[in-house]
């Protein structure tokens, strides 16, 4: 918590500030982070407690159809 919380805070401080970075919740409760550090590489965290849940992939797949809407890049 203690490395992890400074590197989150500023996203939940002010979601706007980082466009292609988005939380995931799962049952009222943020369980990871996945975003685009520099398009078209994807990064993502995720809590243990989520493995082999298909959360990985049905977050990757939200975030490539979102980021085809928001950015023009032959990638994705």
């Amino acid at each position: 918590m203690d490395v992890t919380r400074p590197w989150l805070q500023p996203l939940l401080d002010d979601p706007s500030a980082s466009p292609y970075d988005f939380f995931i919740e799962m049952g009222g409760r943020i369980i990871g982070k996945m975003g685009c550090w520099r398009v078209p590489e994807v990064g993502f965290i995720l809590h243990r407690s989520t493995r082999g849940q298909g959360v990985a992939r049905e977050g990757l797949l939200g975030l490539i159809a979102y980021m085809r809407g928001q950015v023009a890049c032959d990638h994705l």
